[in-house]
């Protein structure tokens, strides 16, 4: 959907716990949200919570970006949203929402969150990525992935390189569900522990080329989920940050 963004998914998940009441199944919600199996764990549920839990904590640092009023009327909406989403007691499925539902019954904090949806859309503060661009995107990974995999570079190296990775295809799994600032927000992460492991560990130049490879993805998906002048407000970290470190592996 055009202009739909991470501040609507947030509004989807939170409006459909709602519309649980305050005796609703938190699992069974979760469970409808995310298209997973009724036999699903509870720690796979809670792993969903915690993530969604996140998206909202992204949200209040997006509204920090932005700053002025912004910020100040988002901000203590969104803390409220926070605090109602921990008080989930995912231990008793017969009162897992009761806190909850108290918390945004009045629904103030949704109706904010609503406005802010808006005004990221109306700003072109996101973009709205094309499936065959994830698609893409995902074909790179899984092809570097093998690549590392069958190298000879350090083992603590492969592997902290391959989770680095497969957290980025995480993070593109669930872009339907969380939108695009998780994503930008998993690059920015995820590059400064590749580049960290990478200082910390002696290189070869097989290792130093495997690098430079991660790196040069990290950047080009960057640039798929920039979008024009206003998204670089929340992405010139990344952008300017990238090359720098990429110059500091080759050394």
């Amino acid at each position: 959907m055009s202009n739909y963004t991470s501040a609507d998914r947030l509004y989807e998940i939170l409006n459909r716990l709602l519309g649980a009441g305050p005796s609703g199944d938190a699992h069974a919600v979760f469970r409808s949200v995310f298209d997973l199996p009724d036999s699903e764990s509870r720690e796979v549920i809670y792993k969903y919570l915690m993530k969604t839990i996140d998206l909202s904590s992204t949200l209040k640092k997006t509204s920090k970006t932005l700053g002025g009023r912004i910020a100040g009327r988002f901000e203590p909406h969104i803390e409220k949203i926070q605090e109602a989403l921990l008080s989930i007691k995912l231990e008793n499925t017969n009162s897992s929402l009761n806190l909850f539902w108290h918390k945004l019954s009045d629904r103030a904090a949704m109706e904010v969150l609503s406005i802010f949806a808006g005004y990221i859309a109306d700003n072109n503060i996101e973009k709205d990525i094309k499936q065959e661009e994830l698609e893409a995107i995902q074909q790179e990974i899984d092809n570097l992935i093998q690549t590392i995999e069958n190298s000879a570079i350090d083992a603590s190296l492969r592997t902290s390189l391959i989770a680095n990775l497969k957290s980025m295809e995480k993070s593109i799994q669930e872009y339907g569900f969380f939108g695009i600032l998780p994503v930008s927000d998993i690059i920015q992460k995820t590059t400064g522990q590749v580049v960290l492991e990478s200082l910390q560990t002696e290189q070869t130049e097989e290792s130093k080329g495997i690098i430079q490879s991660v790196l040069e993805l990290m950047r080009n998906f960057n640039t798929i989920v920039s979008y024009g002048a206003n998204s670089q407000v929340l992405l010139t970290g990344i952008a300017t940050v990238i090359p720098m470190l990429s110059d500091k592996v080759q050394l």
